[in-house]
Formats: C-alpha cells, sequence, structure tokens
C-alpha cells in the first residue's frame, strides 16, 4: 500500500530487483538505463504489423518479446555459454531492456490491434513518472497526469503481487 501511495512503477521494479528503494542518484540511473530501450528495433516492428488484426494482444507480446533475444547473441547461453547467467551486467542490461521495450512492444500490439500506427516517442525524460506516460502516449493518448499516477500504481500492484 506504501509503494503504491509513495512510489513509481520503476521505484518498485528497482526494489524488486536490488531489495531496497533506489536513492535519487540510483533512480535516476536505473531510469535512464531502461528508458533508452523504449524505442523499438524496426525489424520487431516489422513483424508485428505482419499479425492479423485480430491476433489477441497477449499472443502478439510473448512472440515479439520471445524474438527480440535473436537480437541479442551475446546474452544467449546457447551461443555464448553458462557463463552468460553470472554476468550481473549482462542480466542487468537485459532486464532493462525488457522493462524498457515492453511498453513499446504493448502499445504496438494495442495500436496494430485497432488498425492504427505506433506513436513513435523520440526524447524521453529521465523522469521515472515518465514510464507510464510515455506508454500511454505510445497507444495515441494525450495522458493526463491522474491516468498516469493510476496506470504507475496499477503497476506497481502488479509487481507487488507477483
Amino acid at each position: 500500500e506504501q509503494l503504491a501511495q509513495k512510489s513509481t512503477f520503476l521505484e518498485t521494479a528497482y526494489l524488486l530487483m536490488n531489495g531496497q528503494l533506489p536513492n535519487r542518484a540510483q533512480l535516476g540511473e536505473w531510469t535512464q538505463n531502461i528508458t533508452k530501450h523504449i524505442s523499438l528495433n524496426g525489424n520487431l516492428k516489422n513483424m508485428m504489423k505482419n499479425y492479423r488484426n485480430d491476433a489477441h494482444p497477449m499472443g502478439m507480446i510473448i512472440s515479439t518479446i520471445s524474438a527480440m533475444s535473436t537480437f541479442h547473441p551475446e546474452a544467449n547461453p546457447a551461443i555464448k555459454g553458462q557463463s552468460v547467467y553470472s554476468n550481473k551486467g549482462l542480466r542487468n542490461e537485459q532486464i532493462y531492456r525488457l522493462l524498457g521495450s515492453m511498453i513499446a512492444v504493448s502499445a504496438n500490439a494495442y495500436c496494430h490491434r485497432l488498425g492504427r500506427p505506433l506513436v513513435e516517442v523520440k526524447g524521453v525524460s529521465n523522469d521515472p513518472m515518465s514510464y507510464t506516460q510515455t506508454f500511454l502516449k505510445m497507444m495515441g493518448m494525450n495522458p493526463h497526469p491522474k491516468l498516469a499516477r493510476a496506470l504507475d500504481v496499477l503497476f506497481i500492484l502488479h509487481a507487488d503481487h507477483e
């Protein structure tokens, strides 16, 4: 309950990964590392365009996230060996990549289902609240800060529940 009232989703994600809430500098670095991965690779966008318009969004999301692994052979244990599991830097990069890309993949699945193009968002700020605002903008919305905060709380509750 305290997380939902006083934190952002990105702070909660940091807590789940590191066992403690971040200080201001840690949160800034964490947010920057995630937001640099928000845009989708052109090949992934093209792949998503080939889904049927009536495809279930979760199926689109799952298969796109799975396909992302083919773009990063340095993190594939079948190619690089079991040492990828003990490489904390590589593991963290994969976490940043997944958290950053997830909103783009999800927004793209939503837009595709409606027959609309994904709204490209450039220059994502380092503000942790911009994560949910960016997600809503990518879906073609002009989010009110209260709506973005409500979505942020929903993300927190979901992450805290898992």
